[in-house]
């Protein structure tokens, strides 16, 4: 079933295929006439798929610098309002577009206040660029996936357990925004690694992955490539759909987690449909003194950045 963004760019579309819209001009539908927000569906003259949002007073500039994505402000004549337009430059990319698009069209029918509302699509501008400049197709490599899908079933397992609120599990996964370790709660840090199965070690990626000021907890995942109708087979699109009625109870923590889904890089698609895996066994070891490792402290003076391997029969053997 269709987005009421894709409907939209749909109509306009047909519509303009009778009646193109000048040169520089733009065919647009509003989506819902009952919402406080005013959003529209279109598209320009070269049928390239425009959102649209409309707000009061003139909204501050954006930085974009992308191939697949242009945003620029526009002034309704006769209305006294100001069009904020997100355009896609590349059709191949409209279905991952329009599910980031109503993303964003949701996410803005919570939103009551004006500055609030332009900061979040300046955000989600720039979440955007980076997902877009990531693949060409704005979509997941498979060992990515594998990795995305360990650190939501750890996830999913926290939840599960009862021990930590919704909040606090979504505010804890830091691991989307560049931190060193994949969760930070308030009494440990959580680095999750998914390995395939007869893996013989795990790849520590920097000096910090495993240090910090809280104790760090090493949560590995052996995961194999199945089949999604196999029992036991988990897909990025079910798991992330399980996850979010989770944190519905909490519209905050919902967000907070739709937020990280981008900023790792992921956004609902068909692709992910069939891209299945297999959790077989999850091991914890928890980083304590002797643990083999490697961090500033420890390597000589000079290096700055390491990338290692544990050996499991080592860390098993402790």
């Amino acid at each position: 079933m269709k987005t009421s963004i894709e409907q939209a760019w749909d109509s306009a579309i047909e519509k303009a295929r009778s009646a193109p819209p000048k040169a520089e001009g733009y065919l647009f539908f509003l989506l819902d006439d009952t919402a406080d927000n005013k959003v529209y569906g279109g598209v320009d003259a070269e049928h390239n798929v425009v959102l649209a949002i409309e707000v009061n007073a003139k909204p501050a500039a954006a930085i974009l610098k992308s191939a697949a994505l242009d945003y620029f402000r526009h002034r309704r004549e006769g209305f006294d309002t100001w069009l904020m337009v997100l355009r896609l430059r590349r059709p191949e990319l409209s279905p991952v577009f329009g599910r980031l698009c109503q993303d964003l069209i949701d996410e803005i029918g919570n939103t009551d206040d004006e500055e609030t509302l332009i900061r979040l699509v300046h955000r989600r501008l720039a979440l955007w660029q980076r997902l877009f400049d990531q693949s060409g197709a704005g979509l997941l490599e498979s060992h990515q996936v594998m990795g995305l899908l360990a650190e939501l079933l750890y996830m999913d397992s926290v939840l599960s357990a009862e021990q930590r609120t919704v909040s606090e599990t979504a505010a804890a996964w830091v691991g989307p925004s560049g931190d060193d370790q994949d969760f930070r709660f308030s009494s440990e840090a959580v680095e999750v690694k998914a390995i395939g199965p007869g893996a013989r070690g795990v790849t520590i990626s920097s000096l910090r992955q495993l240090d910090g000021v809280l104790p760090v907890l090493l949560s590995v995942w052996t995961m194999r490539p199945a089949s999604s109708d196999e029992k036991g087979a988990v897909t990025l699109n079910r798991l992330t759909a399980s996850l979010e009625q989770r944190f519905t109870s909490d519209p905050v923590a919902l967000a907070t987690f739709r937020e990280s889904l981008l900023e790792v890089g992921y956004v609902e698609h068909p692709h992910y449909d069939e891209m299945a895996f297999e959790p077989l066994q999850t091991e914890q070891f928890m980083v304590e003194e002797g643990f083999p490792r490697l961090t500033t402290a420890t390597v000589p003076v000079g290096i700055t950045s390491a990338t290692y391997v544990l050996s499991l029969d080592s860390l098993r053997s402790r």
